[in-house]
């Protein structure tokens, strides 16, 4: 197997200097020549089966306690263990090729090899650190491993030999500004990404046994001073947080919603300058919506930092990048949250939130499915400011005026927009027989977005000039659009809401959507013939 690691050189022609920085200042000497040989031919295995697994985890392990013997016996005079090192780095050169043959996993396990490969990641040599975490990441790839199955195995004894710890202990013990060291650190996230994608609960493992969390976030926050492993950094976050549970209550604890918002904060005028800057960008904007989604403390936190605030800036730069990303995060921020809902009112927010309900704002910088998902998005931020502010409350007042103002021009796009949801969803087929399946499918095709449509409805059929304004235009409907149509989604949707959220949040939610369904069942009776005399009633 060919390998592509770096090579790495000693140099101990004069026994009273100390052991070179590998690979970082020295170039290879005459005197090493031979050993340059001896690892370019250590790395050319020609068959890789379960003895030569074994015979190659049993090198490392005698290299590496000859090691650790020459250290403690020679601590003062390094030129007496170098020729131990060589021999250590030799061994985990060789063991590259066992990433050929990943169906021998398990015997490089059950031989003792993963936990000598994780002391060699505590060596006192970074350079051997550095060999040991390009074979550990090696060994990981998912694109080498095609049955997960085969990696479980060598995941389970990585982790279970505090293999994480020491990782993240190594990305702080590197030195960045080294090319070399700050490669390692690049290709610790990857093992960190690889084992996630072998077994998604290393994520909950990492947040409880690791302090990479919080480093992390500490190069999120300094999103401006962008490198690659500042961007890496956002990919690893994004997918941590996307798991919710341990992950988000780790990242309260750590202030952690501060650190994101001080990194979203960079771009709200700032343009990326390439397309990797981009990227950083829209995962530094994920991040808030998993961390807001995933833990009610976590919307409460980003209010009180004036999160609101800051979405709302840059709302109003029109041209700016990270705008696309705004609406997404407020739509989770107010879900289910009356704080954040009149924040955004008491700052000034519907004159730049309506205008992206109503699909009038400026698009630059959008894809078609960003325009599509900014849309919906909208809406369910609009359904939370209607249906979690108090009715008696001024804030409520404004928003029903939006609603009636200018000939009910937002009235007409609700009523527009439950129309295409409402023949979408009839038109539905699906060949899942299971009623979850079933249920979860028609949700991917717009059921959410209808359902949120519904709850906003409700609060603006209780002003008797919008409810003739929708009566009206449920009459000249073609399609024979009714209240009881909507009346249904809520009942159905009562029943279903909230299976994600904890018990008492989960009993909240789905006791609101029923009183919504509620009032929208007592309209009932003056459908469809008190239509004209409400809207009679409406203009006298």
């Amino acid at each position: 197997m060919e390998s592509n690691k770096r090579p790495r050189y000693y140099d101990a022609s004069d026994g009273e200097d100390d052991v070179a920085d590998v690979g970082r200042d020295d170039a290879p000497s005459a005197e090493n020549a031979g050993m340059e040989q001896l690892l370019n031919s250590a790395e050319d295995v020609d068959e890789v089966d379960a003895a030569s697994v074994r015979a190659m985890a049993s090198s490392l392990k005698k290299a590496l306690k000859s090691n650790q013997k020459m250290r403690m016996k020679h601590a003062d005079d390094p030129a007496q263990f170098v020729d131990s090192e060589v021999e250590l780095d030799e061994c985990l050169t060789r063991m590259h090729a066992i990433a050929s043959a990943p169906e021998h996993y398990h015997v490089l396990v059950d031989a003792g090899g993963v936990p000598a490969l994780v002391e060699c990641l505590r060596h006192d040599n970074t350079d051997i650190i550095i060999e040991a975490i390009d074979l550990v990441k090696e060994l990981t790839d998912p694109d080498l491993v095609e049955d997960a199955s085969e990696a479980l195995a060598l995941v389970e004894a990585f982790t279970g030999s505090q293999g994480l710890e020491v990782l993240v202990d190594n990305m702080r013990r590197l030195d960045e500004s080294q090319p070399e060291d700050e490669a390692a650190i690049h290709d610790s996230l990857a093992i960190m990404e690889n084992l996630m994608e072998a077994r998604p609960s290393v994520a909950a493992e990492i947040a409880k046994r690791t302090t990479l969390l919080g480093w992390l976030l500490s190069r999120v926050k300094r999103a401006k001073e962008f490198n690659q492993n500042t961007l890496y950094a956002s990919e690893i976050l994004s997918i941590l947080l996307m798991q919710g549970g341990v992950t988000a209550e780790a990242l309260a604890k750590l202030d952690g919603m501060d650190a994101l918002l001080v990194g979203a904060a960079a771009f709200r005028k700032l343009d990326p300058q390439s397309a990797e800057q981009g990227e950083l960008c829209a995962n530094v904007f994920n991040c808030l919506c998993s961390a807001l989604n995933a833990d009610s403390a976590n919307k409460q936190v980003f209010c009180d930092a004036e999160g609101v605030e800051l979405m709302l800036f840059v709302l109003r730069e029109r041209a700016a990048f990270a705008r696309k990303y705004v609406v997404r995060v407020l739509s989770f921020a107010m879900d289910r949250s009356a704080a954040s809902c009149q924040k955004s009112v008491e700052a000034g927010g519907l004159k730049f939130l309506f205008p992206v309900f109503m699909a009038t704002g400026s698009h630059k910088h959008y894809s078609k499915a960003e325009v599509k998902a900014e849309a919906e998005h909208a809406i369910s931020l609009v359904a939370s400011l209607m249906t979690l502010i108090p009715a008696t409350d001024r804030s409520h007042q404004r928003l029903l005026a939006k609603f009636s103002e200018q000939s009910f021009e937002k009235t007409d796009r609700l009523m527009e927009l439950f129309e295409t949801y409402t023949l979408r969803l009839r038109a539905f087929e699906t060949d899942a027989e299971d009623p979850d399946e079933i249920y979860l499918n028609r949700i991917d095709a717009g059921l959410f977005v209808l359902q949120q449509l519904c709850m906003l409805m409700v609060p603006l059929l209780a002003c008797a000039p919008i409810r003739g304004h929708i009566f009206e235009l449920l009459n000249q409907n073609a399609h024979n659009l009714l209240l009881s149509d909507a009346k249904a989604v809520l009942a159905e949707y009562a029943e279903n809401v909230g299976d994600a959220l904890p018990a008492s949040e989960r009993e909240a939610e789905r006791a609101k959507v029923q009183s919504l369904a509620q009032q929208m069942a007592a309209l009932l009776p003056a459908e469809p013939a008190a239509a004209d005399a409400d809207a009679t009633e409406m203009t006298e």
